[in-house]
């Protein structure tokens, strides 16, 4: 992972990252807003759900061709089982998946794809879901759009139609700082 941006979402700061030819946002950061203390709890929650690991896989199986789609099924079997547990490093390393990235330690925490990024916000917040609940057909496409009043930066983070997660987000939402 190399060069780290901040935007500011709703007074929380959400790191981006590059990634190979993507930008990935961190949900450690988006979690940090439910759970100050405990991000990471947060995180390994919502992959413990079955609609979410459903969609991990509908992600990966559609822009992963190395992702593991056996090793998916025992998990989607699993999923929303009292017993199911799952962190984003046993997700990454048993499927091979890309729309995930992990590191331990300090400056490190999970960072998403935009699509996965987006889906768990939406998860975490209801406000959030409801501007993804604003869709418009379209090609998919993520943006950082800066615009400039007064000397202040505004970065327009717009995510238009996928085929599944429909999004777009007002740009008064995210402020970019650094």
């Amino acid at each position: 992972m190399t060069k780290t941006k901040n935007i500011l979402v709703q007074n929380q700061t959400i790191q981006v990252k590059r990634v190979s030819e993507s930008t990935y946002l961190s949900l450690t950061d988006i979690a940090r807003a439910k759970n100050p203390d405990e991000p990471k709890d947060v995180v390994k929650n919502w992959l413990r759900s079955r609609q979410s690991i459903e969609f991990l896989g509908l992600w990966e199986s559609i822009n992963n061709p190395n992702f593991k789609g056996v090793e998916f099924d025992s998990f989607r079997k699993e999923a929303g089982l009292n017993s199911f547990t799952l962190s984003p490093t046993k997700w990454i390393d048993n499927t091979g998946a890309i729309g995930l990235v992990s590191k331990a330690g300090r400056y490190g925490g999970t960072f998403a794809h935009p699509d996965v990024a987006f889906e768990f916000a939406s998860w975490i917040s209801a406000e959030f879901n409801s501007f993804s609940s604003k869709s418009s057909s379209g090609s998919s496409k993520t943006k950082l759009i800066p615009k400039s009043s007064n000397g202040t930066s505004l970065v327009a983070l717009q995510k238009l139609t996928t085929a599944f997660i429909p999004m777009r987000l007002p740009s008064i939402c995210f402020q970019q700082s650094n």
